[in-house]
């Protein structure tokens, strides 16, 4: 293992775009009498691992140039590795090599595939490789679907993604975080409000426990929605839960009181994001200034703002959409 590791060092210290030449000799000086499948998987997976996915490509290149047998789970070493890339192109020759070269696919090289399309925000070909699974020996399962729902929530098809949803629960697969989270996250970016509020309970009737993410995204969507009271109501969920709300969380929070003319909640909840240790951002930070505007708290907010530890407000006024904001220019 020891001089496995010596070898995967030895790339790993070449350039990141290293050349073809400089890879293979490295490879021959290492293996002067070839290798065997077993050492060739150890040796790519701890190359992906790495992130070294040009290097985990030549040393694939440079088994197929010494003809040394290739099997599934060397692809699948390699496809993992761009999809953690974000390199889709490079995952999708890798399937077609594959096919060429009657490589059979098992699902975990179509997972890592569907997970390369859904980072490179190729939703349709995630579920054109989605649809291929379903007709081949190649049984989807949760990592599968999960893949599938994100890639049509960063596409914003959240149709699709609650399409996904039904099937995988009609076949029975086992629902996880990232596959509730995704399809509530696409409803907010559509904002489908009432749909992300209603997959948040079906979560919640699930095994799955909801995490910051899944608040998050649901508050979102409420905000995004006008639903201001829902997102205090699933505030006072997340402590009872004992989830951790993050600057996102009170970002949609103040965003959806000061919305709603809830001034006074805005400014409560800028104090508890504070008391949180949470680093407020931008939105938190103009919004908190123009609930404080339309409540007539100019004063109480400029002492609220200047004293908040984790508002870095400075930075802030800098980094906001209106400098010239009157509220704003008094705190300057």
């Amino acid at each position: 293992e020891d001089w496995l590791q010596n070898v995967v060092q030895a790339l790993l210290r070449l350039e990141v775009q290293a050349s073809e030449a400089e890879v293979y000799s490295a490879l021959d000086q290492a293996f002067p009498a070839g290798l065997d499948p077993r050492t060739s998987t150890r040796l790519l997976s701890r190359l992906a691992r790495s992130d070294a996915v040009h290097r985990a490509l030549l040393v694939l290149s440079w088994h197929t140039m010494n003809r040394y047998e290739l099997n599934c789970y060397h692809y699948s070493a390699v496809v993992d590795a761009c999809a953690k890339a974000s390199v889709w192109t490079r995952a999708l020759h890798l399937l077609d090599v594959m096919a060429e070269t009657a490589v059979e696919a098992d699902v975990i090289v179509l997972n890592a595939a569907i997970s390369a399309f859904e980072k490179g925000g190729q939703w349709q070909k995630a579920l054109h490789l989605f649809r291929v699974m379903a007709q081949s020996i190649a049984e989807s399962n949760t990592i599968t679907f999960s893949a599938a729902i994100s890639a049509c929530e960063k596409s914003s098809q959240w149709t699709k993604a609650l399409q996904l949803l039904d099937v995988m629960s009609q076949s029975k697969v086992e629902f996880n975080a990232i596959s509730f989270n995704a399809g509530i996250s696409a409803c907010e970016k559509c904002g489908e409000s009432r749909k992300a509020l209603d997959l948040f309970n079906v979560m919640g009737h699930s095994k799955v426990e909801s995490n910051t993410i899944t608040f998050s995204a649901t508050i979102s969507a409420c905000e995004k929605g006008g639903e201001w009271e829902e997102a205090l109501q699933l505030f006072g969920m997340m402590g009872d839960a004992q989830v951790e709300p993050g600057t996102i969380t009170f970002s949609a929070l103040i965003s959806a009181c000061q919305k709603a003319g809830g001034w006074e909640k805005a400014l409560w909840l800028f104090q508890v994001m504070d008391q949180h240790k949470v680093e407020s951002n931008t939105i938190a930070f103009e919004c908190a200034i123009i609930a404080s505007e339309t409540g007539g708290k100019v004063k109480g907010a400029l002492q609220l703002l200047a004293t908040t530890a984790s508002a870095n407000w400075r930075d802030l006024i800098i980094a906001s959409r209106d400098p010239t904001h009157a509220t704003t220019k008094k705190l300057i």
